[in-house]
């Protein structure tokens, strides 16, 4: 699991880069040697709008955690309803704004148990320069609790408790938006 110190690790660890760079900083200057605590959970989206964003780079913890998810698949088609439109609106400032963003959800588990999972998110230009790219770090639960692989620990239930945008030099979106009820969690086998 990753603590806060790691991701506080990870957040400074951009910011140099965006220091380097005098503003949002290129994805190749992310470098998953750099930081091997936290490559397991590290994730790359490419944005194409408001409801498509690829899979470029998945760390093997979310691999594992996320069944339904893959590189080369489309980050938002694993979600439904109203959680797909929440992510979509969520998410699509950390590129367009730009900003970060520091997302906590609680996963309940088919034996009644429940997990927070905490996410963050930061944006990073392509090599061409227009900002398409997401990159971050998701926590998964303790890696020794084998969530999916028996029904007493199948995903069951998801429900957002917070999402803060971080100002990384150019503001923060004036309006969040609104929660979605809980709902299926996304990856979930049936």
């Amino acid at each position: 699991m990753l603590t806060k110190t790691d991701f506080q690790n990870f957040i400074d660890y951009w910011q140099r880069h965006a220091n380097e760079a005098g503003g949002i900083p290129y994805r190749s200057a992310f470098v998953l040697r750099d930081m091997p605590r936290v490559a397991p959970y590290f994730y790359l989206l490419e944005w194409h709008g408001p409801t498509t964003a690829t899979v470029r780079l998945l760390g093997t913890a979310l691999d594992a955690f996320i069944p339904d998810l893959h590189v080369g698949g489309d980050f938002l088609g694993v979600y439904k309803g109203e959680q797909k439109d929440f992510y979509a609106r969520a998410m699509a400032p950390v590129c367009g704004h730009p900003c970060g963003a520091d997302l906590l959800r609680r996963i309940t588990l088919q034996n009644g148990r429940s997990v927070e999972v905490r996410g963050v998110g930061f944006p990073v230009r392509s090599e061409s320069g227009p900002v398409t790219f997401q990159l971050g770090l998701t926590e998964t639960p303790d890696p020794d609790t084998p969530l999916g692989f028996s029904d007493e620990f199948k995903r069951a239930r998801s429900s957002i408790l917070s999402l803060d945008y971080i100002d990384i030099g150019y503001g923060i979106p004036k309006e969040k938006p609104a929660f979605p009820p809980e709902g299926d969690y996304a990856g979930s086998p049936k």
